[in-house]
């Protein structure tokens, strides 16, 4: 017998991904299209997958190579083998990449559970600990509704916490007659965090987490445990779609607005929300979605907000009007009484965003630099900030490890106005490089006159935003009793143990947090906090994303969830759409006119972005691709080691077909968090 085996090991684009292996005597009886093998393969022992099994040789071969072993695990799943089609069809990965991201390197030896041990083990992970938890009336209604759900369904108006009674009493539900549950989180903190409390209500033996960190003999062990049904409760990040389920009844994702999703670190550049949807379609279960606002072009059905408190006070604090009053002041004056009043007990966050830095604003009169032609908001548009005319007050951005480029897409509420004589306003992407510019990243303008304000000719321009060292230190100043905790990256450098600072908010050790981005995705995990502060809230607008806006409105919306009394927004820009929208409610006019502005520039929903990276500017696309009149070919960094290039196409356009035409050289990200 002989086998076509696809070694699970990176084999690039336009070479052999399948190879034939013939079957000893004694493995024939174990083995199955699916199944996990050991070959022998240049030189080396390896993890492969039988695709293929047949009783003849197709093709006269001088030498083929035996498998070395079968793998105790059971086969692949429909599931993964339709999710090993997706990663090479939607998103350009060989077939080699595609098996090798789907199947965990696995350990060849496994202690398997004796049969007596097994069916203990089976009959103990179904006894519930407690009773069903009590739920409201509302809520009820709502778990009536998740029950009901057949295909997608997406919870919007809270900061959703897995451990609310809602999601536990769905759960027990979906595990009778043995059925296994999935639940995704954006990072790994926050499923370790939900496995400990769902401990309380589920037997332990019945929860995993996944995790790709861990040692390979803990993978063997999880991989077996998921494919057998004896884990029940699933927690995983973004490789959780792939693992074999034997009794898949649901899917649940928490907070779907997170791009934390979207693999960035190495190819294939998947997108673990839309893996996770064609999972639920080839298994024909339910999936749940949560996030706190809408998707401005819903293709699911919408469920309202589980019951919840009353929110906060929101409040609106103009900078400009507060620097009239005290040009010193670092902190507006009325957020400083508010965090003042903290204590252990009544905690403030002060929220610092450190990705943006790049709008100009006049010192003199306050104005913010705008389009001559859409009258959006310019940006700085440079990889290293210099200073601007006369005098620049703030600091140059620390480029975080995904933000390649200060590069901004600020937002026109209304719809452009006819462009000026002699302006021709073009897609963002379509404009050069300029190394010290302001540049309109919704039109593409560019504006080389840096040095006086266009308003007042002032010579005094300065970048928008303090670092949150800055802020630390202002506070410090202010309140030299209160325990201020920082929390960010460069804390975790020195503590490297994020649980241990959440700890600290837990337990009601700390009274002041300074916090950036990193706790978004924490937030549900917290206590509210009496008072939170988010400065400098136009920096949310402030990243080279092209959904920037949305994601700003987004993170404004899970800021003031987090907050029992007061939610304190200060900002330059009060007039910004998405802080107007805040302020009115009015969350639909604005999803209608940034609809409208991806709409007349052709980004999602109403295209699809392909973003494709090579390594030096000598590679070209192929004549067939740029030949193609369906296509919109944008070249984007044109810098001397890399060459970055942006397709936009049709939504109904079919990915597979451009593949074939590109090789190893070009790097694929389809969908793109960032385009620059």
């Amino acid at each position: 017998m002989f086998a076509d085996v696809v070694p699970i090991k990176y084999l690039p684009r336009g070479i052999d991904q399948e190879f034939t292996y013939r079957l000893p005597v004694g493995l024939q009886k174990n083995i199955k299209p699916g199944q996990l093998v050991i070959i022998p393969f240049r030189r080396q022992n390896i993890q492969g997958a039988a695709v293929r099994i047949y009783h003849e040789q197709k093709t006269a071969i001088k030498k083929i190579l035996g498998i070395k072993a079968v793998l105790p695990y059971p086969p692949l799943t429909f599931g993964q083998r339709g999710l090993i089609d997706e990663l090479e069809n939607h998103y350009g990965a060989s077939r080699t990449l595609a098996y090798k991201t789907v199947v965990s390197r696995l350990t060849a030896k496994i202690h398997l559970v004796p049969p007596r041990q097994g069916e203990q083990a089976k009959n103990q992970r179904h006894r519930q600990k407690s009773t069903a938890l009590p739920l409201a009336k509302i809520n009820r209604r709502t778990l009536r509704l998740l029950l009901g759900a057949r295909s997608k369904l997406t919870i919007i108006g809270s900061l959703y916490d897995p451990r609310h009674p809602l999601f536990i009493e769905y759960i027990r539900r979906r595990l009778k007659n043995r059925g296994q549950v999935l639940l995704l989180f954006p990072d790994n903190e926050s499923a370790e965090i939900a496995k400990k409390s769902y401990e309380k209500y589920f037997n332990e033996f019945a929860l995993v987490i996944w995790s790709s960190r861990a040692p390979i003999s803990q993978l063997g062990l999880d991989w077996m445990r998921i494919s057998t049904g004896e884990a029940s409760v699933i927690f995983a990040t973004r490789s959780g779609p792939f693992l074999p389920f034997k009794s898949l009844r649901s899917v649940i994702l928490f907070d779907e607005a997170d791009d934390n999703y979207k693999s960035w670190d190495q190819q294939p550049y998947y997108d673990t929300r839309y893996l996770a949807e064609r999972l639920t379609a080839f298994e024909q279960v339910p999936f749940l979605t949560t996030r706190i606002l809408p998707p401005l072009w819903p293709k699911n059905r919408i469920l309202g907000r589980i019951q919840a408190g009353a929110k906060a006070k929101l409040i609106i604090l103009d900078r400009r009007v507060s620097r009239e009053e005290n040009r010193a002041a670092i902190i507006p004056e009325a957020a400083l009484k508010a965090i003042g009043q903290s204590s252990t007990s009544a905690q403030s966050l002060v929220f610092v965003n450190r990705l943006g830095y790049a709008a100009v604003l006049c010192n003199d009169c306050q104005y913010a630099f705008r389009c001559s032609a859409c009258h959006s908001f310019l940006t700085y548009f440079t990889h290293a900030p210099v200073p601007l005319g006369g005098t620049v007050r703030g600091s140059a951005p620390r480029n975080p490890v995904r933000q390649e480029a200060t590069a901004v897409k600020p937002w026109s509420f209304t719809p452009a106005p006819v462009p000026p004589s002699g302006v021709q306003p073009q897609d963002p992407t379509s404009a050069e490089h300029s190394a010290a510019a302001l540049k309109c990243q919704k039109c593409g303008h560019i504006e080389n006159n840096l040095n006086s304000c266009p308003h007042c000719h002032g010579l005094k321009l300065r970048y928008f935003g303090l670092g949150i060292e800055r802020i630390l230190e202002e506070l410090k100043h202010k309140f030299p009793n209160k325990i201020i905790q920082r929390l960010d990256r460069d804390s975790l450098k020195k503590s490297s143990n994020l649980f241990a600072l959440l700890n600290k908010i837990k337990s009601n050790q700390v009274e002041i947090t300074v916090a950036t981005s990193i706790i978004l995705p924490r937030l549900w995990a917290l206590p509210l906090f009496n008072t939170v502060t988010i400065m400098q809230a136009e920096s949310l607008f402030l990243s080279p994303q092209w959904h920037a806006n949305e994601d700003g409105l987004t993170a404004i919306h899970q800021l003031w969830a987090a907050a029992k009394q007061y939610c304190y927004v200060e900002t330059n820009l009060p007039e910004h759409p998405a802080i107007k929208a805040v302020k009115s409610g009015q969350e639909s006019e604005f999803a209608k006119h940034e609809l409208y502005d991806r709409k007349r520039f052709h980004y999602p929903p109403y295209a699809r972005l392909i973003k494709l990276t090579a390594a030096n500017q000598q590679f070209v696309l192929p004549r067939s691709i740029e030949d193609d009149h369906n296509l919109n070919i944008v070249n984007l960094d044109q810098q001397k080691n890399k060459k970055t290039v942006l397709i936009k196409a049709p939504l109904d356009y079919k990915l597979n077909q451009l593949w074939p035409h590109l090789d190893a050289n070009w790097k694929i990200d389809v969908d793109p968090v960032s385009i620059s």
